[in-house]
């Protein structure tokens, strides 16, 4: 790694003195339960330790249904499932709705072998009689909710044909299931049949998304016209309210369909009660407090929590989220300067400091930081992700390698020398409490992109009224932009979404970049049967994006959730990473403590 920019000296040197009043109030939390400080010695930096993890429930981890859980929550862009490209209501949705398919979880660590593995939701049962046909018989108990306009009755197959056409009419996802030929119902109303139009290896992995195909029943979309005014589902939890800018509640559905092993019905708990706090401080606050059981946290505030809350679980997690730096469209469309060129861009990634960033982002008291992402993250696993630092990158690893001087080169030989001026949108709002690390770095890139010549003007943006609608989802700015990829839940629909036509199957391709290779090699791997030869394709693709950076990918940080141990321990969902489909994935299997069931 090149020394010669100074910005990093000046930054780090500053947070050392914070780091070192921090580990003070750290080390009086010695010996806690879930989580540990532990000091290294000779003057290196304290490490918190993960929460312990636990076997499945058994006698000795009998849950206890009922209570109250209070948790945090940012507003949302809106309700319907099948019309946003907001993560939030994909999360929210997943309290309510249903799948065919979900992923595996497990209390403590679920190995990665696991990571991301489907298994029933709706569907009882999947039969693949050929490598086109997929047939879901779904669980006969299964009902819709038991209020206005469903009543509680049963879900069927013509629910999933509905849902399926709707999605496919409305969703921005929907080229995510561009392999699917046709989905009908029968012989009987617990069947249905999914006929693909080619063989796609990942297709059961694609039906879990928690992204894509939602189950709504058809009366609500008769009744009120779209599924933006109220939420009628078949999941484990009733909608209570939700009052923008202050609160959701969502209640214990009675009848779910779902049981545990001892006869319990999911969920455990009564009613999930989710606060909107903008200021992750008084977030914190409020957890130390124990107004709030779980939440995420700013890496930099995790040790005033481990001294203020002796027996915290602290969670560290590389999430599946790719976190990247995008372009002014023109780069692409019109071949307008300085994007279009190869090298500026290259010089944009050589000028980021990755390993300077996740030390910037991790916790005083860790002595660890994450990963690098391409456009695939590192969250998804090594089998998917292919590590820029790694020696299987080949020579686009080179791009990722922090180097001011080479850099300056590049700037030079694209005539760029002199340097530019640039402007960089991010979202200041929702991102910065739910996504502790992603202001810290927009706020450090101006410093080191300024070292190899390009000065950059921040552009803060309101992620409901400016970023979300215009910024991420048409591409409408000028200049840069720092972003997050959301998270999809397998390497093919990170590349797909990205770099397919904008429109036609690219969601997330807000640089309207378009390469033709590129595009046949993605449509060819889409095409592939066999899921180690599609490991190998998609890894070339992965090879190709890096050495052509037309987005410079970012960093894959630990990321901190830190809960009381009122309950259940803490579950990682599909992984360390999870999915938006926290409702059937944690929330349903969570529990309190007797004692803590009345707040």
């Amino acid at each position: 790694m090149s020394k010669q920019g100074s910005y990093w000296r000046r930054t780090l040197e500053q947070r050392i003195s914070r780091r070192r009043a921090l580990q003070a109030a750290a080390l009086g939390a010695a010996g806690l339960t879930g989580a540990a400080v532990i000091g290294c010695g000779g003057g290196e930096e304290e490490a918190v330790t993960e929460a312990t993890a636990t076997s499945l429930p058994g006698e000795e981890l009998r849950p206890t249904p009922g209570g109250i859980y209070v948790g945090t929550m940012a507003d949302l862009y809106n309700m319907d499932p099948h019309k946003p490209i907001a993560f939030l209501t994909h999360v929210f949705a997943s309290w309510i709705y249903s799948r065919l398919m979900r992923y595996a979880s497990a209390y403590g660590e679920l190995p990665e072998e696991r990571w991301f593995e489907p298994v029933p939701e709706l569907a009882q049962k999947v039969e693949t009689p050929d490598e086109l046909t997929y047939i879901f018989t779904l669980n006969p108990e299964a009902k819709w909710h038991n209020v206005d306009p469903t009543f509680g009755r049963q879900v069927t197959a013509e629910d999933v044909v509905f849902s399926y056409n709707r999605y496919q009419e409305l969703s921005p996802q929907a080229p995510n299931m561009a392999m699917v030929d046709s989905v009908t119902a029968g012989p009987d109303d617990l069947t249905v049949t999914f006929k693909l139009k080619h063989p796609f290896a990942l297709f059961l992995r694609r039906i879990a998304s928690s992204q894509d195909l939602w189950i709504l029943p058809p009366e609500l979309i008769e009744a009120d016209g779209d599924a933006e005014k109220r939420a009628v589902g078949s999941g484990p939890f009733l909608f209570g309210h939700y009052n923008r800018s202050v609160d959701f509640e969502f209640l214990k559905n009675p009848d779910y369909f779902e049981h545990d092993q001892f006869g319990n019905r999911y969920p455990y708990i009564d009613v999930l009660r989710l606060i909107v706090i903008p200021d992750p401080n008084a977030v914190v606050s409020q957890f130390i407090a124990k107004n709030i059981y779980g939440i995420a946290c700013q890496p930099k505030l995790v040790p005033e929590v481990v001294s203020a809350v002796p027996d915290v679980r602290v969670n560290r997690q590389v999430r599946d989220l790719t976190s990247f730096i995008y372009f002014q469209d023109s780069s692409y469309v019109n071949d307008e300067g300085p994007f279009n060129d190869e090298r500026v861009r290259r010089a944009v990634s050589m000028g980021i400091d990755r390993d300077g960033l996740l030390a910037l982002v991790r916790a005083p008291t860790d002595n660890e930081g994450g990963e690098w992402c391409n456009i695939v993250p590192a969250g998804l696993g090594r089998e998917w992700w292919l590590d820029p630092k790694s020696p299987e990158m080949g020579d686009a690893g080179k791009w990722y390698q922090y180097d001011v001087a080479e850099a300056k080169k590049l700037m030079d030989a694209a005539g760029y020398g002199d340097g530019f001026d640039i402007r960089l949108h991010y979202s200041s709002t929702v991102y910065t409490n739910i996504i502790p690390y992603y202001p810290v770095v927009a706020e450090a890139l101006p410093g080191l992109l300024r070292e190899i010549g390009i000065n950059v003007t921040l552009v803060p943006e309101d992620y409901i009224g400016q970023y979300i609608p215009e910024t991420y989802t048409k591409g409408n700015f000028d200049g840069m932009a720092w972003g997050l990829l959301s998270v999809f839940t397998d390497a093919l629909a990170y590349l797909s979404n990205s770099f397919l036509p904008f429109g036609e199957g690219g969601g997330r391709n807000m640089s309207k970049v378009r390469d033709e290779q590129l595009i046949a090699d993605l449509e060819a791997a889409t095409r592939e049967p066999d899921a180690e030869e599609l490991r190998k394709k998609l890894f070339d693709i992965q090879r190709y994006i890096s050495d052509m950076m037309y987005y410079v990918p970012g960093i894959n940080p630990l990321e901190y959730a830190l809960s009381h141990p009122f309950g259940s321990p803490t579950m990682n969902a599909a992984g360390p990473s999870g999915t938006y489909g926290l409702g059937t994935e944690t929330s349903m299997e969570g529990w309190l403590n007797p004692e803590h069931q009345n707040p």
